[in-house]
């Protein structure tokens, strides 16, 4: 599968600049004055536009879907929730033909070996999307992966600016928000929208099991960020807000639609980024022994800069707690009684989709709102083998 790919590019041709230091929550900057000095007006909600699938909302008002998908479970479980009310409402074929409905993947560098991501993710994102009809397009920032970038980056007075943390996470707004929203001004483009705001709605997998940070954010909100004064008005929908981890599984396993293996396997909560540096100390343990590249490379970037990849926690204490490395690897497989593709560990017999798999990691207890990080038990063997 041979997915599209947007990549946020400068006018001018050459490599983007990073945007200014500024401790922000992920957005891209907004200007709060004009260019004389004054208070900038702020973009302003459409007038009389409710969620969609609320009491007088219509989603055939919306111009533009847009499911962002880390190739990870909440992700699908949001990808298939956020489909099957569109099916429902009647709309999700039209949507299709007409090109107004998107599962959107940001790239952040997918070297099998040593890359930002897990091995498999951006195909298994986009075989996600097929296995609902949904396009699917991989955005990302033209230039260096995130590791590279967080290498050359400086604070104003040539300092390293050091590895992105909770409250400057320029991880999320220059390598996803800034290509993601640079696509829906193309979409705008090419949707022809005149005369009247373009709506739009983003659709994203956060839970309010997964920290107090995300329970409190709401199920349906105005983003300004992402929006204009005249011409886009952006919202956010989070389709399975109030799930729990253990009904994320239940719900993937009734819909079959293959999962990234190093869940099972090796029992991460988490995926996408191999090494998220809001992770919690399990599920980075495991991914240094199974990603030795990608730790590898992060713990140069240590070593050149002089800044810990965590507050509390350095890489090189990471890798040395994990233990021998052991290189995950994974191949697409069809399962033997359906036929459908499957994401496997090279190696592992189990090749059944979640439909038909024996034992899964809905089988598991999950366990939700344990700090920063969800805590499961995991299968993977963190003593030398």
């Amino acid at each position: 599968m041979s997915p599209e790919v947007v990549k946020e590019r400068p006018p001018n041709g050459r490599e983007a600049a990073p945007l200014p230091d500024r401790d922000d929550s992920g957005g891209s900057p907004v200007s709060t004055t004009n260019r004389a000095g004054k208070p900038a007006a702020k973009p302003q909600p459409l007038a009389g536009f409710v969620f969609p699938f609320g009491p007088g909302g219509n989603p055939a008002e919306v111009d533009l879907w847009l499911l962002n998908s880390s190739g990870g479970k909440d992700s699908q479980e949001m990808v298939r929730a956020a489909a099957d009310r569109l099916r429902e409402a009647g709309l999700l074929d039209r949507l299709i033909t007409e090109r107004r409905i998107w599962v959107q993947h940001n790239g952040l560098g997918d070297d099998p070996h040593d890359g930002v991501e897990w091995a498999g993710t951006c195909e298994l994102a986009a075989e996600q999307a097929a296995r609902y009809g949904l396009p699917f397009i991989v955005t990302r920032r033209d230039g260096p992966d995130l590791i590279d970038d967080i290498a050359a980056r400086r604070r104003i007075d040539g300092s390293p600016r050091g590895f992105p943390r909770l409250q400057f996470r320029f991880c999320t707004r220059e390598h996803k928000t800034a290509p993601s929203e640079r696509f829906i001004r193309a979409q705008g483009a090419q949707l022809g929208v005149t005369g009247r705001p373009m709506v739009v709605v983003q659709t994203f997998g956060f839970r309010a099991a997964e920290s107090p940070r995300r329970a409190s954010r709401p199920v349906w909100s105005f983003n300004p960020r992402a929006s204009t004064l005249h011409t886009r008005k952006v919202y956010d929908w989070l389709p399975i807000h109030e799930l729990s981890t253990d009904q994320v599984w239940a719900g993937i396993r009734a819909a079959g639609v293959p999962y990234h293996p190093a869940y099972k396997n090796l029992g991460m909560s988490r995926l996408s980024c191999r090494m998220c540096v809001l992770a919690g100390e399990r599920d980075l343990l495991i991914s240094a022994r199974a990603n030795p590249g990608t730790a590898q490379r992060i713990l140069a970037v240590e070593q050149a800069t002089g800044m810990p990849f965590q507050d509390n926690r350095t890489m090189a204490q990471i890798i040395a707690k994990a233990g021998p490395a052991s290189p995950f690897r994974v191949t697409w497989v069809p399962c033997p009684i359906c036929g459908v593709r499957v994401l496997i560990q090279d190696g592992d017999p189990d090749r059944h989709c979640p439909a038909h798999a024996a034992t899964g990691p809905w089988d598991q207890h999950h366990r939700d709102r344990l700090g920063g990080c969800i805590a499961q038990a995991t299968l993977f063997d963190l003593e030398t083998a």
